[in-house]
């Protein structure tokens, strides 16, 4: 089971190791390339970096499509190589177990031409299809002019041509991500991480009062799913929270443990399978989710640890959407 990274692009659905995403960015005004294949849609200043930027349905030889404003850049980086891979939308981030893994060739409906050296299979959810793609192989066949199968002789459709305002943004945008990246290395972050259900999140330990065991717990009528009931912690009464509904979609299993947190001027309990570590991060550990850019609205940047990635929770978000808010209707 691995950490992926699904996206939407050319009406597929995608998914890549998060591990081999090294960042998630809107997308900039481009600068066209020379000589490129049609595939590179152009290249991008990531803070003095220049990296091309690659149409994947081109590159598999599918008609070219206008970029958007909407579109976001995921940044793909391995054996000392990166490209900046266009996306329609980032969907879902999340394990995908192994067994769940189909060949691509026998998924009913998996009927799109890309090439089979970049696809590890297919897994099929209530969303629909995804290929999952290999990282390796995926920036290997970037940069291999040869195989290239885009349509020649087709020009790129002029982007936001007639429209001054998405014109400026994109140039906001692009000298946004040109400017030098400051980094407080001195400066570490901790955090707490943490499993709920079977995906891995991380807590800024500032909101940390401290943990616990979750040895039971008293239900209390008339409660939305998220709170489970309360806990007697050395005579205090707290909330416990199972954020599993809101997160995952559906109510989280075999909780072992509790993160007390003070929220909102209160301590609640977050229930969690397990507390994995704690442990401080620089910043290039992190990688901030620019805007919406990420469909996950309850996760403000991914930290890169030992074993994988996790999602940063927002709880301030968590908070606005009534996470201790109890509305009983009568």
């Amino acid at each position: 089971m691995a950490n992926h990274l699904q996206f939407e692009f050319a009406e597929t659905r995608f998914a890549i190791a998060a591990e081999s995403i090294d960042a998630i960015h809107w997308l900039p005004a481009l600068a066209a390339g020379q000589d490129l294949p049609a595939y590179f849609v152009g290249l991008m200043n990531l803070h003095g970096e220049i990296l091309p930027v690659v149409d994947l349905a081109r590159r598999f030889g599918r008609a070219a499509r206008p970029c958007r404003i909407d579109q976001v850049v995921l940044v793909l980086r391995g054996a000392g190589r990166a490209v900046g891979v266009l996306a329609d939308r980032v969907v879902e981030f999340g394990d995908i177990p192994v067994q769940g893994i189909e060949p691509y060739f026998q998924v009913e409906g998996a009927s799109i031409a890309y090439s089979p050296s970049v696809i590890r299979g297919c897994i099929q959810s209530e969303a629909g299809v995804a290929i999952i793609l290999d990282a390796h192989a995926l920036l290997e066949l970037m940069f291999d002019v040869s195989a290239d199968a885009s349509p020649e002789g087709e020009p790129a459709p002029e982007f936001c041509a007639g429209d001054p305002d998405a014109l400026a943004r994109l140039q906001a945008r692009t000298e946004q991500l040109a400017s030098p990246q400051v980094t407080h290395e001195d400066k570490p972050h901790w955090y707490a991480l943490v499993t709920i259900g079977e995906s891995h999140f991380a807590l800024e330990l500032s909101r940390v009062i401290e943990f616990a065991h979750l040895d039971s717990y008293t239900p209390v009528p008339c409660c939305p799913d998220h709170i489970l009931g309360c806990i007697n912690l050395r005579g205090a009464i707290i909330t416990v929270l199972d954020v599993g509904p809101i997160l995952l979609g559906e109510p989280s299993r075999d909780n072992r443990e509790v993160v007390i947190l003070q929220l909102s001027g209160q301590r609640v309990a977050l229930a969690v399978h397990q507390v994995v570590d704690v442990a401080a991060y620089t910043a290039s550990a992190t990688s901030e989710l620019d805007g919406n850019a990420f469909a996950h609205p309850h996760a403000r940047r991914l930290l890169r640890h030992d074993n994988g990635i996790a999602e940063v929770l927002d709880l301030d978000s968590l908070l606005r959407e009534g996470l201790l808010e109890v509305k009983e209707q009568v």
